[in-house]
C-alpha cells in the first residue's frame, strides 16, 4: 500500500522578553560592555532649537491645547527670551531645559521652570515636539543609530540570537525576512533606526513595518485621508511634528497608507516579527480597532495570526511588546491585558477594567475617570493580540515590584495563570500538538503564578498562590507564598509617603538570601506599604517567615 507524505504537526513559536535589553548603541553607550567611540555619522542624541518660525507655530495653537491663553502667551514669551539670549543653535534636550528653567518672565516674574511644570502632558508634548529638529549630516541625510552588538550585554546577545535562530529554523535555506514594529512607542519613528541596525548584524533582511495606532485609525475611517496622519497623530495621541523631524520615515509610512498591499506583501514574506517596548495599548491599537472596549482586528493582524498558527511566523516582543500578547481564551477565561498601574495602587484600590489606560497626568487634567488615578491598576478586558493564550503577561517584573499587581489582577478577573518576566530575560514558548513547552534565557528569570482558591479571590491580602520561578538553567523551584495584610485606609497616604521602601527591600532581600539563595528577590519586597506576613518555603526545605507591622510606627 502506498502512503502519502507524513503530515508534520505545526509548532507555534514565541519569544517573550521582560524588557530591559542592554544593547550597545550610539544613543545608549551606557549599555556597552566596553568603551566604544562612534563616529560623527552616528545618531547620539535628539536636538532642539528655538526660532521665530517655531514661536509663530506654537502661538497659533493649531490643536487648541491652551484654554488659558495667558499661559500660551507666557510660553511664547519664554521662547522669545530664550532666542534673544541663546540664539537658534540646536542643543540637547537636557541643555534646552536647563536654559529654559532659568529664564525669568517679564510679565509676571515667573521662572521658566514653574511655567513648564504647569503644562499638562499634551501641552508639553506640543512644545517639545515642535522644538525638536531633524538630526542630519552635512548632506541633509538622517543620522543612523549605530549598534555594536558584540559589545552588548552577553544575556541580551543570547536573547536576540535566540530569536534569529528561531526565525532561521522555519525559513529553511531561504534568507529570512524579519519585520520589526515600533508601534508601542509614542514616537514610532524614533526607534526605527535602532532596530534596523540591530537586525542587520545577522543574515536576515530586516524591514520596518510602519504600524501605528494613528495609521490604523486613518485607514479604518472612510472620512480620513492618508494626508491626515499628522493631524490624527496630534489630536488622538498627543504626538506632533513627527513628519518634519523624520521626513523620510514619514513618507515611507504614508506610502504604506496609500498602498495597503505593501503590508500584506511584507507580512507574507516574513519569517519573524519583533514588537518593541513602550505602551501595549498603542501596540494593540495599531492592529485593532479598540473603540468601546471591544476589538476588531485588522486584515494585517489576521494575516499574521494565520501564519503564526501554521508555524510560519515567529513572534517576539520586549516589554510592552510582550504584554500585548496577552489575550484569548485560557482555561475558559478571557485573558485581559494589563494597561497601567503600580502594585501599591493595586493593593489598596483593586483593578479596574477600562477602555483605555489613564494618562500619567489625568489627575491634573481631571480626566482619569471615576475612582481611577494615574497609578491605578487598569486592564483591557478584551485582551491583547491573543496569538498564544498562556496567561496574563507582565514584564519588568522583579525590577519594578510588579508581583502584587499581577496577583491582584488574577484575583479580580479570576484568571488562573499569570506570568511575570524579569528584565533582560526571555521566555521561549512553543506549542505543538496542543502541548506547551517553556524555556528561559537571559540574566534573571520568569515567575509563574497559579490562582489556587477562587472562593476568596477578591481579597488580595488573603490569597494563597502557588508560584514557580523558572531560571536560565531550567530549574523550577516550587514555592508557596502566602500574603496577609491589614491596613487603615485613612493612613495609607502617610504610609506610602513615609515608608523607607528601598531600605525595607534591602533588609528583606538580605534576609531571604541568608536563608536560601534560590529564593532571593522573591515577592516580599513587592509590597511595602502595609502590615503583612510573608511565608516562603522552597523545594530545598528552606523556609522563612517575616511579620511586618509598618503602621505601628505612625
Amino acid at each position: 500500500m502506498l502512503l502519502g507524505p507524513a503530515i508534520q504537526a505545526t509548532e507555534k513559536k514565541m519569544l517573550l522578553v521582560g524588557g530591559g535589553l542592554k544593547i550597545c548603541s550610539s544613543y545608549s553607550p551606557r549599555n556597552c560592555t566596553e568603551s566604544v567611540k562612534f563616529d560623527d555619522t552616528a545618531y547620539k542624541s535628539s536636538y532642539f532649537s528655538v526660532n521665530s518660525d517655531k514661536q509663530v507655530i506654537i502661538a497659533q495653537d493649531a490643536f487648541n491645547l491652551f484654554s488659558d491663553k495667558n499661559k500660551l502667551t507666557r510660553v511664547v514669551e519664554l521662547l522669545a527670551k530664550y532666542q534673544l539670549r541663546f540664539d537658534t543653535a540646536p542643543v540637547t534636550r537636557r541643555e534646552l531645559l536647563k536654559r529654559l528653567d532659568n529664564i525669568k518672565l517679564t510679565s509676571n516674574q515667573m521662572m521658566g521652570r514653574k511655567l513648564l511644570d504647569d503644562l499638562d502632558s499634551r501641552q508639553w508634548n506640543f512644545l517639545i515636539h515642535y522644538l525638536q529638529v531633524p538630526v542630519v549630516d552635512r548632506k541633509g541625510e538622517a543620522l543612523t543609530e549605530y549598534v555594536d552588538f558584540e559589545n552588548s550585554h552577553p544575556d541580551s546577545q543570547r536573547i536576540i540570537n535566540q530569536f534569529i535562530s528561531m526565525v532561521s529554523s522555519i525559513s529553511g535555506d531561504n534568507r529570512p525576512t524579519v519585520l520589526f514594529s515600533t508601534a508601542s512607542a509614542n514616537d514610532v519613528f524614533d526607534a526605527a533606526s535602532f532596530y534596523l541596525q540591530l537586525f542587520r548584524h545577522f543574515e536576515v533582511d530586516a524591514v520596518w513595518l510602519p504600524l501605528e495606532a494613528s495609521l490604523n485609525r486613518v485607514m479604518n475611517d472612510p472620512n480620513k485621508e492618508c494626508t491626515d496622519l499628522a493631524r490624527v497623530r496630534g489630536e488622538y495621541y498627543s504626538v506632533f511634528n513627527r513628519d518634519k523631524v523624520y521626513p523620510q520615515l514619514a513618507r515611507y509610512q504614508q506610502s504604506f497608507c496609500e498602498n495597503p498591499h505593501y503590508f500584506t506583501t511584507l507580512i507574507g514574506q516574513a519569517s519573524g516579527i519583533f514588537f518593541n517596548g513602550g505602551d501595549q495599548f498603542l501596540a494593540l491599537s495599531s492592529l485593532a480597532d479598540t473603540e468601546g472596549g471591544e476589538k476588531a482586528f485588522s486584515p494585517f493582524y489576521r494575516q499574521m495570526k494565520t501564519k503564526f498558527d501554521r508555524g510560519q511566523l515567529v513572534v517576539a516582543g520586549t516589554s510592552a511588546g510582550t504584554a500585548v500578547q496577552s489575550g484569548g481564551l485560557f482555561a475558559d477565561r478571557l485573558l485581559p491585558m494589563i494597561t497601567n498601574g503600580e502594585s501599591i495602587a493595586g493593593f489598596f484600590d483593586g483593578a479596574y477594567a477600562t477602555n483605555f489606560p489613564p494618562s500619567d497626568q489625568c489627575e491634573l487634567q481631571n480626566s482619569c475617570g471615576e475612582a481611577i488615578g494615574a497609578d491605578s491598576l487598569t486592564y483591557f478586558g478584551s485582551g491583547g493580540l491573543e496569538l498564544l493564550p498562556i496567561g496574563i503577561l507582565d514584564t519588568h517584573f522583579s525590577e519594578r515590584n510588579r508581583a502584587f499587581r499581577l496577583i491582584r489582577l488574577l484575583n479580580t478577573t479570576k484568571v488562573s495563570h499569570g506570568i511575570g518576566i524579569d528584565e533582560n530575560t526571555g521566555l521561549v514558548v512553543k506549542q505543538k500538538n496542543g502541548k506547551l513547552s517553556y524555556e528561559t534565557i537571559g540574566q534573571n528569570g520568569v515567575w509563574f503564578f497559579q490562582l489556587t482558591d477562587e472562593s476568596n479571590a477578591t481579597i488580595v491580602a488573603n490569597r494563597v498562590n502557588a508560584a514557580s520561578y523558572l531560571n536560565d538553567e531550567n530549574n523550577i523551584n516550587g514555592l508557596k507564598v502566602k500574603m496577609s495584610a491589614k491596613y487603615d485606609s485613612r493612613k495609607k497616604s502617610a504610609i506610602a509617603s513615609r515608608l523607607g521602601t528601598d531600605q525595607l527591600a534591602k533588609v528583606i532581600t538580605k534576609a531571604i538570601n541568608e536563608k536560601s539563595k534560590q529564593a532571593s528577590g522573591i515577592l516580599i519586597h513587592q509590597q511595602k506599604t502595609a502590615s503583612y506576613i510573608v511565608s516562603i518555603k522552597d523545594s530545598s526545605s528552606h523556609s522563612l517567615e517575616l511579620q511586618l507591622n509598618l503602621q505601628s510606627r505612625w
